[in-house]
C-alpha cells in the first residue's frame, strides 16, 4: 500500500520481503497489483494515500470492528488513524469491493 513494491520490478533491495520468495509469489501477483490500480485511483479522487483509503474502505465493510494497522512509528499510526476522516462515495466502496475477487469477492 506504500508503493514500495512495483509491478515490474518485484523485490529489489533490503526489506524483510526480499529474504523470501514466498511474499513475491503470495503477494506481488498480477491480480494484486490490478486491485492496487483500483486502489491508487481512488485514494486519488478522495485526496488520500492508498494506505487510509484501503482502512476507511474496510471501515465500511461489515463484520469488520478493528482494522489491524500495522504501523511501526508514531507517524505511520498518524497517517492510519487520517482514514477515519476519508469519505468514500458508494461507487468508490464497490469499486473497492469489486476490484478482489476470489474467497473476498463481495465481503
Amino acid at each position: 500500500l506504500t508503493g514500495k513494491y512495483e509491478r515490474e520490478e518485484g523485490l529489489t533491495g533490503e526489506s524483510r520481503a526480499a529474504e523470501s520468495s514466498r511474499f513475491e509469489e503470495a503477494y506481488l501477483t498480477p491480480e494484486n497489483f490490478d486491485v492496487h490500480d483500483v486502489l491508487d485511483a481512488v485514494a486519488k479522487e478522495v485526496d488520500a494515500t492508498p494506505a487510509q483509503t484501503a482502512l476507511a474502505w474496510l471501515l465500511h465493510r461489515d463484520g469488520v470492528t478493528a482494522p489491524i494497522v500495522g504501523a511501526r512509528t508514531v507517524t505511520q499510526l498518524e497517517e492510519n488513524l487520517a482514514a477515519a476522516e476519508v469519505d468514500l462515495s458508494e461507487e468508490q466502496l464497490e469499486r473497492l469491493s469489486a476490484a478482489k475477487g476470489g474467497p473476498y469477492a463481495g465481503l
